[in-house]
């Protein structure tokens, strides 16, 4: 077994918080782009993938 073997534990290896985001995480993100407050939020990229992106 190489170092790909399992690809899924090798991106939680990689993320910030060790871990995938769970689904409530992922939906309790959208809900708030839908929610009323978030009416100036226009165009943007929200990650919710625990850290692993570089930005």
């Amino acid at each position: 077994m190489g170092r790909y073997s399992n690809p899924q534990q090798n991106h939680k290896d990689l993320t910030r918080t060790g871990r995938h985001a769970t689904l409530d995480e992922v939906a309790h993100a959208a809900v708030s782009l839908l929610g009323e407050h978030s009416g100036a939020i226009t165009g943007t990229t929200l990650n919710v993938d625990g850290g692993s992106s570089p930005y």
